[in-house]
C-alpha cells in the first residue's frame, strides 16, 4: 500500500514466473483488445484481418544472429536471401525475435491464446546475420543494402546493448545514412 502512494507508480504486479504475456496475449494488449477488466482475450488474428494489417505482402529484413528456418512458427514465412549478410545460422535470440515479428503457430494454450503468434503473421522474413560483416564501420551499410536488394521494406535490428553509451558516433551516423539510402 505504501508503494502505491508514491508519485509516478501506476501499477504494482506480481512478478510473472512464466515469462509474462507473449504471443497473442501481448499483441492483443498492444492493439487495445481487452475486456472491461483490462484483460486480453483471444482473437488477434481475426482483428488483424479485420483492419487489414496482418503483414501480407510485406517483407521484413531480420538482421540478428540468424533464425531457425525449420521452426514450425517460422518455416512458411522465411524467404531466400542473397548477399554477404544472408546466412543459415540458427541463433536462439534471432529465432525468438523472428517469432515476435512473423510467428504463425496454430498451437493454443489452456486459455485459447496462440502463444506463437507474431504481430504480423502474414508477412515474410529474410534472415540476415550482422556479426561477420560488422568488423568495420563501413560494414554497417552491408546489411541495409542486402535488405533492400532482397525486397525488404521493413528491417528489424536487435543488436544488443552497449556497456557504455557512445552518443552520436560514426556508427550511428552510418546507420542514419543507410536508412536514407540503403542501396
Amino acid at each position: 500500500q505504501e508503494a502505491s502512494a508514491i508519485a509516478g507508480v501506476y501499477s504494482i504486479q506480481l512478478l510473472s514466473t512464466d515469462g509474462g504475456p507473449r504471443g497473442e496475449i501481448g499483441a492483443q494488449i498492444n492493439a487495445g483488445n481487452v475486456d472491461g477488466s483490462s484483460l486480453a482475450y483471444p482473437g488477434y488474428a481475426t482483428w488483424l484481418s479485420g483492419v487489414g494489417l496482418d503483414g501480407s505482402g510485406v517483407i521484413v529484413a531480420h538482421v540478428d544472429d540468424g533464425a531457425d528456418e525449420t521452426h514450425p512458427d517460422l518455416a512458411a514465412q522465411i524467404l531466400p536471401c542473397t548477399g554477404a549478410t544472408c546466412a543459415g545460422w540458427r541463433g536462439a535470440h534471432g529465432t525468438h525475435t523472428a517469432g515476435i515479428i512473423v510467428g504463425s503457430s496454430a498451437t493454443l494454450d489452456a486459455n485459447g491464446f496462440n502463444r506463437g503468434l507474431g504481430v504480423a503473421p502474414g508477412a515474410n522474413l529474410i534472415r540476415q546475420i550482422y556479426a561477420p560483416v560488422m568488423a568495420g564501420m563501413v560494414d554497417m551499410l552491408a546489411p541495409m543494402a542486402d535488405s533492400v536488394n532482397n525486397g525488404a521494406s521493413v528491417s528489424n535490428n536487435s543488436w544488443g546493448p552497449s556497456v557504455v553509451a557512445h552518443g552520436y558516433n560514426i556508427d550511428t551516423l552510418l546507420v542514419d545514412a543507410g536508412v536514407r539510402d540503403a542501396d
